[in-house]
């Protein structure tokens, strides 16, 4: 993915999206990239991407271009992306446990260009 792609998908992500398995859930998590930052709020069964940048509970680090927008988009894990080390992570873990299996859930990976979307995780 390069660049360009990359900027894309992040803008078409934004939004408010309905995660049902996160009701009662609640937090603010960033996520930074070598393109973008982004944040997200999980408010409840519902997650909001969104470029506004307010107090987080955690910050999600990514050095290569489009690896934040694989987690996002449910391509790529967040907690296999933490264990190879292709992310850092600040701030409150216990966030991501409890989020970490619901992103693919988000269902953004119709945002993918064609040939790398993943429908199977």
């Amino acid at each position: 993915m390069n660049a360009a792609e990359a900027a894309k998908i992040i803008k078409a992500i934004d939004g408010t999206h309905p995660v049902p398995q996160l009701t009662g859930i609640r937090g603010r998590m960033r996520f930074v990239g070598p393109i973008a930052t982004r944040d997200m709020i999980i408010e409840d069964g519902k997650i909001t991407v969104t470029p506004d940048q307010g107090k987080v509970d955690c910050t999600i680090t990514a050095h290569e271009v489009g690896d934040n927008v694989r987690v996002l988009s449910g391509e790529l894990q967040l907690v296999t992306a933490l264990l190879q080390g292709r992310l850092e992570v600040e701030g409150d873990p216990m966030l991501i446990v409890r989020i970490a299996g619901s992103l693919r859930d988000l269902r953004l990976g119709q945002h993918l260009p064609t040939g790398q979307q993943q429908t199977t995780h």
